[in-house]
């Protein structure tokens, strides 16, 4: 059977097996058992503060980071997925994003924010990962070091040093700004739901 994200081709064993996985999925994620938002939420907290060290600035794990985006989205598709089918559960978290967004679960203001912020923050680890030659560290240099003006640069920042540095924190802290708010606001409300 195909799934919204393409044909159910299994990662070991038979296709009856990897069908059966498939069912179990299913019915432990859009069965009728109340998901646990609180429970989401705490567990997103506890990653910002284990698994982005202190006074650093991860592209993934920090507030606004790029899990933000994919919890966020993950946690609409939960809400919405239930009820409808298709897309909206999607593993490709822009195709569930843009099947949110055609559904009416997201604004399109806050889903073309969330695709862009998550976009960019793609872009940042991909960069970081090439910068860096590990695919783990994901810390982002400090804004006044030679790094942060080559990691711009990677990122198709252009000019002086100074405006280069400039425009990509602009630009970085507004993304990881805006997924906070939404992630945060998303959160509260489904919290009293």
């Amino acid at each position: 059977a195909a799934s919204p994200a393409g044909p159910a081709v299994p990662a070991a064993g038979s296709e009856k097996a990897g069908k059966q996985v498939e069912r179990l999925r299913d019915r432990y994620v859009w069965g009728p058992k109340p998901f646990d938002f609180g429970e989401a939420a705490e567990l997103r907290d506890r990653q910002r503060t284990e698994l982005a060290a202190p006074g650093t600035l991860n592209a993934k794990y920090s507030a606004g980071g790029l899990i933000d985006a994919e919890y966020l989205v993950q946690t609409l598709q939960i809400v919405h997925g239930r009820k409808s089918g298709g897309d909206i559960r999607s593993s490709n978290t822009l195709m569930a994003l843009a099947a949110l967004k055609k559904a009416g679960a997201v604004t399109a203001r806050d889903a073309d924010r969330i695709r862009a912020s998550y976009i960019f923050l793609r872009d940042l680890i991909n960069a970081l990962r090439i910068f860096r030659g590990n695919a783990k560290d994901l810390g982002v240099p400090a804004p006044n070091s030679r790094e942060y003006a080559v990691l711009a640069r990677r990122m198709g920042y252009a000019g002086r040093d100074s405006a280069v540095r400039r425009d990509f924190e602009r630009d970085l802290s507004g993304h990881m700004k805006s997924l906070v708010v939404l992630y945060r606001t998303t959160m509260t409300v489904l919290e009293r739901m």
